[in-house]
């Protein structure tokens, strides 16, 4: 048996006797190289053989050795250095076991690379006339020098134990069209994170130069929506190819993007592309699908597909914002769609790592940046419980959806750190620190219409629920947090409520917090609640965390039908919005600018889930074994479906109306699990099974 564990800093692609050591792409995982040093292993059994074998590597800069400025001062980061590979093959005989590095027999050729440049957030430039089988037993490589031996990165070797970054769906281009100046424009139908493959036939000397756009104009220019302003050095999200003699099939290896559209230029005169010159290649973390959904709902059903969509193209060995801009770690999206994402997707194994990178990121005092890993940006801007947050979110949802504490022991004393912090931003007896309730619709004259001390402290108290829960599984005595929740819902109270039990502020955000998380009697707030869901003409006016809230609020007050209409709401700002504008995944911000590409609205797929379908765990037990099925069957829908993965077996529900507004209900209840079903006066309890049922 042989075993193969390799680093690379920061992106590599290896090989074994030419043969690549596995089909993942954009390997290593990136972390701060102070703390982490994270390696894949592969069975590489298959790929020696008796007598001389070959090991071979090309490695690109990936975020160790940034040299772009940008602003997130990635190229001041005090790690940076030249591109490193760390190599161990384990040999595994019959009389014992052997490990080759073959550090003194690494040879080197930087100058005939057909790589000749590469930045993982910018692109890639390729040329064909370089490129030889060196990775090749039969290569002649004696014109190559020995490779420096280098000392060791300062941070810990953990193993990654997330799942590989994989190629997906290949697009094939929905329409071609000539634009001036030359170029073509290849319209994929879909906005995706990934990378070009080409495979034209074009004279050796052409150089096709290929810009990635989320959106283009009537000219064939790209829109940048902002994303120039962010490069100091000139121009990203861009490919070059130089053809050579030989048949060209390529892909870069170093860099990926987010695009529907490839601007492409230099193409021979009078030659126009087909749809196989260049397609697309749908890029992303390999994460198994666990949730499925479906409903006669138009509306709804695109939200589910664009946030899937949208999950998949951010997540790159750590859930990114956006596969265009920034690819960077951004701990506010994250918590904002972290409960649909462990509901969908089993994120196991990439949430292990990426709160490894958070424990990592986390300094002596506690403070916590807004991106993860960084090398320094994000303490002083983007943090705050917003985004720092993501440390109790992770433990708490793995704890719920796959029943293991493992995520929350390990955070436990990184959570009593976090919250210390904390403690010392406060201000008049408020947590004030950080980002408000971001990204929501912009209003010159009240822009952030929710304090951030409300906000903050309303988190703080979430925060010390979770902590108080782990002590307690953990053995030790909860009531310091317990004690500090109190003082804080009473500091709430007394800056926030009237002696009525109302709110002063009355917001969809501060009215769905409050009501979510129990800080006030839900029967005096709801009429405030139900002015706020009205105020707005019907729409949501809500950033990222009043969108977390708004649909639980909504549930507690029995508004269901309410949440309905702001999910399909035409108009601005709505999902409908942008769906009508041709979008065809979710978008960063409600107005038409910024990452059309962001994950950060998928939150009322976890209502899909809960309240359409009913599937629900009973909070008190924490266990995957009890759940609730209470469908809520909305007036304008006929029918819905979906099914849900858990470590016991699947859990399906389906209902459809009929005859006379008859419900028909059928339930797949798996082995070990007990299900407790209320629909229309009906309450059961469900062995497992198949049930079908008429309500």
């Amino acid at each position: 048996r042989a075993s193969l564990s390799f680093a690379a800093l920061g992106v590599g692609k290896l090989f074994l006797n030419g043969m690549p050591v596995s089909p993942a792409v954009l390997t290593t995982p990136f972390g701060d190289y102070r703390k982490t040093v994270w390696y894949d292993t592969a069975d590489v059994t298959a790929l020696l053989h008796a007598g001389q074998n070959l090991a071979a590597a090309m490695l690109g800069n990936g975020f160790y050795n940034e040299s772009i400025k940008t602003s997130w001062d990635f190229n001041t980061a005090d790690w940076r250095d030249s591109p490193k590979l760390m190599f161990s093959l384990e040999l595994v005989y019959p009389d014992g076991t052997e490990y080759v590095t073959g550090s003194e027999d690494w040879l080197t050729d930087i100058d005939r690379s057909p790589v000749r440049w590469n930045e993982l957030r910018a692109g890639e430039r390729y040329d064909a006339n370089f490129d030889t089988d060196w990775m090749t037993p039969d290569y002649d490589d004696s014109g190559w020098v020995h490779a420096i031996t280098a000392d060791a990165p300062k941070g810990i070797l953990r193993e990654n134990p997330a799942p590989p970054i994989i190629e997906d769906t290949v697009y094939s281009p929905a329409a071609i069209t000539k634009a001036g100046d030359g170029k073509f424009v290849f319209d994929f139908g879909q906005n995706m994170s990934g990378y070009p493959h080409i495979t034209a036939s074009l004279p050796a000397g052409t150089h096709l130069h290929i810009i990635c756009a989320e959106e283009v104009d009537e000219k064939g220019n790209r829109v940048d929506n902002t994303l120039a302003g962010h490069y100091k050095d000139g121009e990203t999200q861009f490919f070059d190819v130089t053809f050579g003699e030989k048949p060209l099939d390529w892909k870069p290896w170093f860099s990926y993007s987010g695009f529907r559209y490839l601007i492409v230029s230099g193409f021979p005169e009078g030659y126009t592309p087909s749809d196989t010159d260049i397609r697309a290649v749908f890029v992303h973390q390999g994460v198994r699908q666990t949730g499925r959904f479906s409903c006669s709902d138009k509306t709804l059903d695109t939200i589910w597909r664009y946030a899937r969509l949208s999950t998949l193209s951010n997540l790159f060995n750590m859930p990114t914002d956006c596969p265009t801009r920034e690819k960077l770690g951004w701990c506010n999206d994250a918590q904002a769609s972290c409960e649909q994402m462990t509901q969908n997707y089993d994120m196991t194994g990439l949430w292990k790592k990426w709160l490894q990178d958070i424990f990592d990121a986390m300094k002596p005092d506690g403070d916590l940046p807004g991106i993860v890993p960084t090398p320094a940006w994000g303490y002083a801007w983007g943090s705050g419980p917003v985004s720092t947050g993501i440390l109790f979110e992770i433990p708490y949802r793995l704890f719920r959806y796959t029943g293991s504490d493992e995520a929350l022991r390990a955070a436990y004393p990184y959570m009593c750190r976090h919250l210390e912090f904390l403690r010392g931003k406060e201000n008049d007896r408020l947590i004030e620190h950080g980002l408000t309730d971001w990204a929501l619709p912009y209003d010159e004259k009240n822009p952030v219409p929710v304090p951030l001390g409300f906000t903050c402290t309303l988190l703080m108290i979430k925060f010390l629920r979770v902590a108080a829960m782990t002590a307690e599984r953990m053995g030790f005595d909860p009531s310091a947090h317990r004690e500090a929740e109190k003082y804080y819902i009473d500091s709430f109270r007394r800056h926030f409520m009237l002696p009525d039990g109302t709110l002063t502020i009355t917001e969809q955000t501060s009215s769905a917090m409050t009501i979510a998380l129990g800080v006030g009697d839900t029967e005096k707030l709801k009429p405030q609640f139900l002015k706020a869901l009205h105020k707005y003409d019907g729409h949501f006016h809500v950033g990222m965390l009043g969108m977390q809230y708004i649909f639980r609020a909504c549930d507690i007050c029995g508004f269901e039908e309410e949440a309905y209409r702001l999910l399909t709401a035409e108009g601005y700002p709505s999902y409908r919005h942008w769906f009508d504008g041709g979008a065809t995944v979710l978008h960063e911000m409600w107005a038409d600018r910024e990452s059309k590409n962001h994950h950060m609205y998928s939150y009322p797929v976890t209502w899909f889930r809960e309240t359409i379908l009913g599937i629900r765990q009973d909070e008190t037990l924490f266990t995957e074994s009890r759940f609730r099925i209470e469908p809520c069957f909305l007036e304008k829908i006929d029918h819905a479906e979906g099914e849900y993965d858990t470590p016991a077996g699947k859990i399906a529900v389906s209902w459809r109306r009929g005859y006379n507004s008859e419900i028909r209900l059928s339930i797949t209840v798996p082995e070990g699990i007990t299900a407790e079903l209320s629909a229309r006066g009906t309450e059961k309890i469900l062995s497992a099974g198949q049930w079908e049922l008429r309500l």
